[in-house]
């Protein structure tokens, strides 16, 4: 089992042997004229008496070095408590940093030394079980013009997981080579690349024909990809029928992932129809699924352009869920088995999972769009259908968690061509993240779009001030629609005049009533697929301890929503005609003053430098900057207020409903009543000279002096006092980067905390859902944890039931190089 608090804490006796983990931080404010080339070449030599027991890499041309997992900044030393005290000897530890491009004609130039006695790095492995501190680096006799600098250090006892770690490192190897859990027959099996895609053998050489007939002269089709193993002849050839009832029998092997503990989402690729022809005269696809920290994908299924993915294949997948505003990214692309060429993506989509309720089965059906942050979306390229259902270990802790912001995850590869899928999958092709012109454009053009609000304005507005019916209310005889927006707002306007100070209340009050006029605008769109959690579906989970599930029949409300976005429609296309016209307009009398403006310019007698040159996509750098900003946040405002992010929303409406009900209570009047003199009679009055004279003037010359003390003091120590916190935020990014690269692979890809789409997928109305009728859990065959990683020195997986199952904690490589979250060999032949 993994080690606990106790056993990272407990000192050996002096028999067993201690192995310590040491780790080399980092070093700042090193002296600046050590070499004539601009700056040192640090790395730190660790001796134990004379004797060196570990060394690092340099690193080049660097006064405030950081050295990570790559350059060599962790060590393991393994002695009993007497070797440690004979072989220190009188010195103990040194930790010695030379320059290594600093030659002399004996030996490297010392930049520095500190020592340590073995209590010292025993009592801070004990007590500080890996926390960082710091070193003051003294400066010997040959150098001693240089500055001092401080050395950043680390230091605990290793556990089991940390020798075995340190021992394939040592050796060049990936940490703990890799196989993953198969639980169905409890024994590990190579490392299959759950996010590479896999083509089975058995079709690598499929024969040309497809089709046969039966004996019946019934039209039979191949079973791809590849037969029932526990029925394989009678799942070789079926009918058309049969294998569209085939792919939504329930799924045989499912595949867990991920570093939640919220609950899981069980997923099923069923099919796709309609791919667009990728490889000439057809397509291989496959369906990658990124979620969280993970990236799983389908069974490669040859020749096909409607593939159907059997209940036998890996198309099922159980994702845990460490935050319940995750969402879940879907691409389908046709496989190449050529590593020098991409995987094309046919198309892409993001399912929001806040949209769903537990407890009920979601049959799924969405369009495929190349990317979802475009101005237009293109025709549809095929479709995606998959079973969704989400189970809560308790959804009442799902929504409390929603109240801390999403932790950032990383998915990391091992090739850059599964990094291109990934992204592809994420963000879709043609990303508006590269600096172009069309970039710029697009995040204009987003912002413009951001108009489209004046029409809701609009609505809302005459809506009120017209007193027209919005609710409605039916009796057993007759149904009528009362205008209840219109009656709050009079109402409250009434009660504002009458007692202005019930103004706070009034501010926080609207906050509320727009948001819940929102939702309520919502819930009543005609499609069921649009309308997406409410306050009241919200408040029920966390009162109740889940939401209520309600079915929905497909083809639900076609005709009345296919009239609805019709008339949506034509309201855009007529505002952005009177905004063209309007647009137009303005930029008629622009041109003419430009043209006038010109012809004065011409006037200008002086001489133009003709040789000047300017790059235009350099000077584009900080609009890009600037637009990506503002087009991040209109579209986080945007979800807020619409309900997209519904947790956000639902506690920024019920803070403003609670805020709004305490400042009644406020008596504002007096308070700026009060304030008001206070400020008045404080700072107005002649009493404000005795101030200048005794407090002001003696404050300004201290300050005065203390400013030219700091500009007097050296550049490093200035530098070292105002960047600490940058330089330690750099130190863990470093370190972190580096660390998850060695585990998981040189190309690292975020995924989106907030929905970073433009455009939403919404499911089509042949889409329906169902009560569940499945068990809690389904039977996982396989594990697969997630990339996330907590701890300091060497981190581990942040896995759920950790403390439980402490088998499941290790992440290893497989033999051919790509990355597999795996479980501890030893820990596991333990656990047999």
């Amino acid at each position: 089992s993994s080690a606990t608090v106790s056993d990272v804490h407990a000192v050996p006796d002096d028999e067993s042997p201690i192995n310590l983990l040491i780790e080399i931080v980092s070093a700042m404010d090193l002296p600046n004229d050590l070499s004539f080339l601009g700056g040192c070449d640090p790395y730190c030599k660790i001796k134990l008496g004379e004797t060196e027991v570990h060394r690092t890499n340099h690193i080049s041309k660097n006064n405030n070095p950081i050295w990570t997992v790559k350059t060599k900044s962790l060590f393991l030393l393994s002695r009993t408590l007497d070797d440690f005290y004979n072989d220190a000897g009188k010195g103990g530890f040194g930790f010695v940093l030379k320059d290594y491009n600093s030659v002399t004609i004996t030996k490297r130039q010392v930049i520095g030394m500190a020592n340590m006695t073995v209590d010292e790095i025993l009592d801070k492995a004990k007590h500080n079980a890996g926390e960082r501190f710091e070193l003051t680096l003294k400066m010997n006799a040959e150098a001693n013009l240089l500055e001092q600098g401080r050395l950043a250090l680390r230091v605990r006892f290793a556990t089991k997981e940390d020798i075995r770690f340190m021992t394939a490192i040592k050796d060049g190897e990936s940490p703990d080579i890799g196989h993953v859990i198969d639980k169905e027959n409890m024994k590990l099996i190579p490392g299959k690349g759950f996010w590479s895609p896999r083509v089975p053998t058995s079709i690598l050489h499929l024969p040309k024909s497809n089709t046969k007939l039966g004996d019946n002269g019934e039209k039979l089709l191949r079973v791809k990809p590849y037969p029932d193993a526990d029925n394989p002849t009678g799942t070789k050839w079926l009918s058309g029928a049969q294998l569209e009832e085939l792919s939504f029998a329930k799924s045989r092997k499912w595949v867990e992932a991920g570093s939640g503990n919220l609950g899981k989402v069980y997923v099923e690729v069923l099919r796709c129809d309609n791919l667009p022809k990728l490889d000439l005269t057809t397509s291989d696809p496959f369906v990658a699924l990124v979620f969280e920290d993970v990236i799983l994908v389908t069974d490669v299924i040859k020749e096909e352009l409607f593939p159907m993915w059997m209940p036998w294949t890996q198309r099922a997948f159980a994702f845990n869920v460490a935050h319940p505003s995750s969402r879940l990214y879907l691409g389908v692309f046709d496989c190449d088995k050529n590593s020098l060429q991409d995987h094309d993506l046919a198309g892409r989509i993001t399912v929001d999972l806040t949209n769903f309720t537990q407890n009920m089965e979601y049959t799924l059906t969405y369009n495929l769009q190349e990317s979802s942050m475009l101005a237009e979306q293109k025709n549809a390229r095929g479709s995606v259908t998959i079973r969704l259902r989400i189970v809560w270990e308790n959804e009442r802790k799902a929504v409390f968690m929603s109240l801390s912001p999403p932790a950032q995850m990383f998915v990391g590869l091992s090739k850059r061509k599964y990094f291109k899928m990934v992204r592809k999958t994420v963000k879709g092709k043609g990303s508006l993240d590269v600096l172009s012109i069309n970039a710029i454009k697009g995040r204009l053009d987003e912002i413009m779009s951001y108009t489209m609000v004046l029409i809701f304005l609009e609505d809302a507005f005459i809506s009120v001030l017209m007193w027209r019916g919005h609710h409605k209310v039916t009796f057993p005889c007759f149904t009528i629609w009362l205008p209840v927006h219109s009656a709050v707002a009079f109402s409250s306007a009434v009660i504002l005049v009458e007692y202005p100070n019930l103004f706070v209340t009034a501010f926080f009050g609207c906050i509320a009533w727009m948001m819940l006029s929102i939702t309520t605008y919502k819930q009543a769109d005609q499609s069921p697929w649009r309308r997406g959690k409410s306050l009241c579906s919200i408040s029920r989970a966390l009162l109740l301890g889940s939401s209520s599930p309600f079915s929905i029949e497909a083809y639900k409300n076609e005709d009345a929503v296919e009239k609805q976005s019709e008339s949506w429609n034509q309201r855009v296309k007529a505002f952005e005609e009177k905004s063209k016209e309007i647009t137009k307009m303005f930029i008629g009398d622009q041109e003419e003053f430009i043209k006038e403006m010109q012809q004065i310019d011409e006037l200008d007698i002086e001489t133009k430098n003709s040789n000047m040159t300017l790059n235009p996509m350099k000077v584009l750098i900080p609009l890009k900057v600037i637009l990506d900003l503002i087009c991040s946040t209109l579209r986080l405002v945007s979800n807020i207020l619409t309900w997209k992010e519904c947790y956000l929303s639902y506690w920024i409406t019920l803070l403003c409903l609670a805020m709004s009900v305490i400042c009644a209570f406020v008596p504002w009047g007096l308070v700026f009543l009060w304030a008001s003199r206070v400020v008045v009679w404080t700072i107005l009055g002649p009493w404000m000279k005795l101030v200048d004279w005794f407090f002001y003037l003696p404050l300004i010359k201290k300050r005065s002096k203390a400013l030219k003390t700091e500009q007097d003091k050296p550049k490093s120590e200035k530098c070292s006092k105002h960047n600490a916190k940058a330089f330690l935020a750099r130190e863990n990014v470093e370190k972190f980067k580096e660390m998850k690269m060695l585990l998981f692979g040189k190309y690292l890809i975020r995924t989106p905390k907030f929905k970073p789409d433009r455009h939403d997928d919404i499911p089509l109305p042949s889409s329906f859902a169902k009560k569940s009728s499945c068990a809690k859990e389904e039977v996982i065959n396989v594990i697969v944890p997630g990339q996330y990683i907590v701890g300091n020195m060497i981190p581990r997986i942040e896995y759920p039931e950790l403390e439980e199952n402490s088998e499941r904690h290790l992440v290893t490589h497989d033999k051919v190089g790509e990355t597999t979250p795996l479980m501890s060999l030893a820990h596991f032949r333990r656990s047999l």
